[in-house]
């Protein structure tokens, strides 16, 4: 299991034209925890190369990271600066492991299942 910690620093001028009334400046400064991933791995026995081997990785991305995360102001946060996106999903892979390299992880299924409050 995997539960990132997310640390964003953000500012930026809104609406610099000043249609609105002006420049307004927003800022953004939290430190939250993201979404979590249970991961499992089963390896195949390689008995002609027993210093390779092949795997499947299954698992799911669960929404424990928040995706309304505000500003002293109340201004909602842009969805790239949320430490969660509020959806529950699938995890699909494989693997390769060789003696004397890193493990090569590659994601095949990464379905999303949007569930919001």
């Amino acid at each position: 299991m995997s539960a990132p910690v997310v640390s964003r620093s953000h500012s930026h001028i809104d609406d610099p034209t000043g249609a609105a009334g002006g420049p307004t400046f927003e800022k953004w400064d939290f430190t939250k925890i993201g979404d979590s991933r249970v991961l499992g791995m089963y390896r195949f026995d390689n008995e002609k190369n027993p210093v390779a081997s092949q795997g499947l990785i299954f698992g799911l991305k669960l929404p424990t990271g928040g995706y309304r995360i505000s500003n002293a102001d109340g201004a909602v946060a842009e969805r790239a600066l949320q430490p969660g996106t509020g959806s529950t999903g699938p995890r699909a892979g494989r693997l390769l492991l060789r003696a004397g390299h890193a493990p090569r992880f590659e994601l095949v299924s990464s379905r999303r299942s949007i569930s919001r409050p």
